[in-house]
């Protein structure tokens, strides 16, 4: 299934092509970015100049992106889709056995933005238990395993070819299996936890002095 083929629709999306140059697999992304891949509110805010810099929205994809590649089945998301866990959950529920991350973050120039994109590239694949090819046109590229440990990395605005070797992996985390319930039911036992360190306690009535009269 292709996305990208709905007529007088622009998608932001990912291409899988064979040795032979043959289109064998598409991703359109589907969590677009607000103000920079589309406009809410569009003819409510037409009156912003300024929004005049985005004149089409991108029609969002809607299915997750999972090919196989040397026999191995391989999902996909698109910049800032790493840092939204549901999105990286359904693809290692779909059966992923490792994710690549796509993106370019130019525009961000050299603040700490794309460091921090690798950093929740890495926290996503901890939480899904898949390794992660975070893949940036301008940097960071990293190779993150299913712990989250970065191995290779390049700088940042510097031509660099990052070769390394992952351990695809199946099963399910206790986040794949249950979501953001796990997320919630960590809050509330950290709540009721604190609420319980900071009750008052009773106060113990002083000891009767038992001493006897000479």
């Amino acid at each position: 299934v292709d996305d990208t083929t709905e007529p007088g629709k622009e998608f932001n999306a990912n291409r899988l092509y064979d040795p032979d140059g043959r289109l064998v697999g598409t991703y359109a992304k589907r969590h677009l970015v607000p103000f920079g891949e589309y406009v809410p509110w569009r003819d409510s805010l037409k009156f912003i100049s300024a929004l005049q810099q985005i004149p089409h929205d991108f029609t969002p994809g809607h299915r997750t992106g999972i090919e196989t590649v040397a026999g191995h089945r391989i999902g996909s998301v698109i910049c800032f889709e790493s840092a939204f866990g549901p999105l990286m959950r359904a693809n290692a529920a779909a059966g992923a056995e490792a994710i690549v991350v796509t993106t370019n973050n130019r525009s961000y120039r050299r603040s700490a933005n794309a460091a921090q994109h690798v950093a929740l590239s890495q926290m996503s694949a901890a939480a899904i238990g898949r390794p992660v090819l975070h893949s940036s046109i301008s940097g960071i590229t990293a190779v993150i395993d299913a712990d989250g440990v970065v191995h290779d990395t390049t700088d940042l605005f510097r031509n660099t070819v990052v070769t390394g070797r992952v351990t695809t992996m199946n099963g399910r985390t206790p986040y794949v299996r249950w979501g953001d319930w796990v997320e919630w039911g960590s809050a509330v036992i950290v709540v009721g936890a604190l609420g319980l360190s900071f009750r008052p306690r009773r106060k113990l009535p002083d000891p009767v002095d038992q001493g006897s009269d000479a």
